[in-house]
């Protein structure tokens, strides 16, 4: 998966309210809408797709971190003017896989929360 197309992941689960979105090898990217996860209508992930998305996450983080003895590792990305993500990056059977959670740029109000008076 090319930096485009993990871009264009990023804003199209923004924009559908995807609070998570899930890729790892051998199966589709699944995010997760309204505490459901549904199938993105993509192919099936490849350990090249996982590792380039891990690589583009992980080029500017100091210390470098090594792929292949990596185990597991907890960060952020942040797309401009889409959204910020808290990124989880971990072996499953041999293979990278990653969870990110969206963390939307605005702080929403009590009222739009619908919260209680309290």
């Amino acid at each position: 998966m090319d930096k485009n197309t993990f871009h264009k992941l990023l804003e199209i689960a923004t924009k559908t309210n995807a609070s998570d979105i899930h890729l790892k090898v051998g199966a589709p990217i699944l995010l997760r809408v309204n505490g459901q996860l549904q199938e993105a209508k993509s192919p099936t992930l490849t350990t090249d797709d996982t590792v380039a998305v891990c690589k583009l996450i992980l080029q500017n983080v100091k210390p470098v971190v090594d792929l292949d003895l990596l185990h597991e590792w907890d960060g952020s990305y942040s797309l401009p003017g889409i959204s910020r993500f808290r990124v989880n990056i971990f072996r499953q059977r041999n293979t990278l896989a990653l969870i990110l959670r969206s963390i939307p740029f605005d702080v929403p109000t009590i009222e739009s929360l619908n919260l209680p008076e309290v």
